[in-house]
């Protein structure tokens, strides 16, 4: 099902679903996904955004974005999915280490459901509704303290066998 998107099944990646607009703190998401991908030397790890690329009312920061993964060279190591169905982005929410939503502001957060309704751990912005809609079920981050972001995306990444059940 995500082999037509670049991702294989046995890849190892985070996970964002939304909008490509500056509030949604990608490039600190990006910066941090640099450092792991430096500190783990993973061919395999990757950082997948789903989200639509063409419609310019919900990518005013997709230029900045793609600036700033060919500056870290991640180009290969970062996949932009563009509009996935319902379908296949429950593959990609059962597949992923985590979903990642670290927005400066998010009004509801439903990816975050999802990813939660899928298993999957999020990762997610104190500055929204869902650490109280999932109530210890996540993440949750300071979105002005990237270090907060990256000790999370670590957590997830480093223990294959406990991710999968944290937060039951």
């Amino acid at each position: 099902m995500i082999a037509r998107y670049g991702v294989s099944s046995k890849d190892r990646f985070f996970l964002y679903l939304g909008g490509i607009n500056p509030h949604k703190n990608l490039i600190a998401m990006t910066e941090c996904f640099a450092k792991i991908r430096d500190e783990s030397n993973s061919a395999d790890l990757k950082l997948v955004i789903i989200g639509d690329i063409k419609s310019d009312g919900f990518t005013p920061g997709l230029a900045e974005l793609r600036s700033k993964i060919a500056q870290l060279q991640l180009e290969q190591h970062v996949i932009f999915t563009g509009y996935v169905c319902d379908h296949d982005a429950v593959h990609f929410l059962n597949l992923a280490k985590a979903i990642v939503l670290p927005s400066f502001a998010e009004g509801f957060g439903l990816p975050a459901l999802e990813g939660a309704a899928c298993g999957t751990p999020v990762i997610a912005t104190k500055n929204s509704p869902l650490p109280d809609l999932l109530s210890g079920g996540g993440l949750f981050v300071d979105p002005e303290q990237p270090e907060q972001l990256l000790k999370a995306m670590r957590e997830f990444l480093a223990d294959d066998i406990e991710w999968r059940t944290w937060g039951s």
